[in-house]
Protein backbone atom coordinates (compact mmCIF):
# COMPACT_ATOMS: atom_id res chain seq x y z
CA UNK A 1 0.00 0.00 0.00
CA UNK A 2 1.49 3.32 -1.05
CA UNK A 3 2.09 6.01 1.53
CA UNK A 4 -0.84 8.43 1.25
CA UNK A 5 0.82 11.45 2.89
CA UNK A 6 2.66 14.08 0.89
CA UNK A 7 6.39 13.20 1.28
CA UNK A 8 7.44 16.85 1.08
CA UNK A 9 6.18 17.35 4.65
CA UNK A 10 8.68 14.78 5.94
CA UNK A 11 11.46 15.95 3.65
CA UNK A 12 11.07 19.58 4.77
CA UNK A 13 11.48 18.56 8.43
CA UNK A 14 14.04 15.74 8.28
CA UNK A 15 15.86 15.69 4.94
CA UNK A 16 19.33 16.75 3.89
CA UNK A 17 20.60 17.78 0.50
CA UNK A 18 22.02 14.84 -1.44
CA UNK A 19 23.58 14.67 -4.89
CA UNK A 20 24.21 11.56 -6.98
CA UNK A 21 26.94 11.54 -9.63
CA UNK A 22 25.61 13.20 -12.78
CA UNK A 23 22.32 14.27 -11.14
CA UNK A 24 20.94 17.50 -9.74
CA UNK A 25 20.74 17.84 -5.94
CA UNK A 26 17.62 16.46 -4.26
CA UNK A 27 16.36 15.78 -0.74
CA UNK A 28 16.58 12.51 1.21
CA UNK A 29 16.50 11.46 4.84
CA UNK A 30 19.98 10.30 5.89
CA UNK A 31 20.44 7.68 8.61
CA UNK A 32 23.74 6.36 9.93
CA UNK A 33 22.44 4.12 12.70
CA UNK A 34 24.77 2.31 15.07
CA UNK A 35 24.35 -1.46 14.93
CA UNK A 36 25.74 -3.96 17.40
CA UNK A 37 26.95 -7.15 15.76
CA UNK A 38 25.97 -10.58 17.04
CA UNK A 39 29.44 -12.03 16.51
CA UNK A 40 31.11 -11.28 19.81
CA UNK A 41 31.95 -8.65 22.38
CA UNK A 42 32.89 -5.26 21.04
CA UNK A 43 31.71 -5.80 17.48
CA UNK A 44 29.69 -2.92 16.07
CA UNK A 45 29.18 -1.06 12.84
CA UNK A 46 27.07 1.57 11.15
CA UNK A 47 24.86 1.21 8.10
CA UNK A 48 24.54 4.54 6.30
CA UNK A 49 21.32 4.76 4.32
CA UNK A 50 19.13 7.24 2.51
CA UNK A 51 15.35 7.14 2.61
CA UNK A 52 13.59 8.91 -0.21
CA UNK A 53 10.36 8.75 -2.19
CA UNK A 54 10.72 5.98 -4.76
CA UNK A 55 9.73 8.37 -7.56
CA UNK A 56 12.81 10.53 -6.84
CA UNK A 57 15.40 7.70 -6.85
CA UNK A 58 17.61 8.22 -9.91
CA UNK A 59 16.97 5.47 -12.48
CA UNK A 60 19.69 2.93 -13.28
CA UNK A 61 21.96 3.64 -10.31
CA UNK A 62 25.13 1.60 -10.70
CA UNK A 63 26.77 -0.15 -7.77
CA UNK A 64 29.51 2.17 -6.56
CA UNK A 65 27.91 5.39 -7.82
CA UNK A 66 28.94 8.28 -5.59
CA UNK A 67 26.41 10.29 -3.59
CA UNK A 68 27.31 13.38 -1.56
CA UNK A 69 25.26 13.86 1.61
CA UNK A 70 24.95 17.21 3.35
CA UNK A 71 26.95 20.28 2.52
CA UNK A 72 25.98 23.66 1.21
CA UNK A 73 23.90 23.99 -1.92
CA UNK A 74 25.61 26.46 -4.25
CA UNK A 75 25.89 27.30 -7.94
CA UNK A 76 29.09 26.35 -9.78
CA UNK A 77 29.09 27.60 -13.35
CA UNK A 78 25.33 28.03 -13.07
CA UNK A 79 24.83 24.38 -12.06
CA UNK A 80 23.46 23.52 -8.57
CA UNK A 81 26.16 21.67 -6.62
CA UNK A 82 26.81 20.48 -3.05
CA UNK A 83 30.01 21.71 -1.44
CA UNK A 84 31.47 20.29 1.78
CA UNK A 85 29.33 17.19 2.13
CA UNK A 86 30.41 13.61 2.90
CA UNK A 87 30.88 11.16 0.02
CA UNK A 88 29.34 7.68 0.04
CA UNK A 89 29.11 4.90 -2.53
CA UNK A 90 25.70 3.50 -3.44
CA UNK A 91 25.49 -0.28 -2.85
CA UNK A 92 21.87 -1.39 -3.15
CA UNK A 93 18.29 -0.29 -2.73
CA UNK A 94 15.21 -1.73 -1.13
CA UNK A 95 11.75 -0.34 -1.91
CA UNK A 96 9.67 -0.65 1.25
CA UNK A 97 6.27 -1.05 -0.45
CA UNK A 98 4.91 2.30 0.76
CA UNK A 99 6.31 4.50 -2.01
CA UNK A 100 9.63 5.05 -0.24
CA UNK A 101 12.98 3.40 -1.00
CA UNK A 102 15.98 2.81 1.26
CA UNK A 103 19.35 3.14 -0.45
CA UNK A 104 22.22 1.47 1.39
CA UNK A 105 25.54 3.28 1.25
CA UNK A 106 29.20 2.81 2.13
CA UNK A 107 31.42 5.71 3.22
CA UNK A 108 34.20 6.68 0.81
CA UNK A 109 37.49 6.71 2.69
Amino acid sequence: MAFAEDPTVFLEDFAENVMFTGQLPTLAIFDNAFERGNVGIGMASTQPALRMPSATVPPALADGAVVVVGGALTLVGGIPTLVGGTSYRYREQEPDGTGWTVLFLERVR
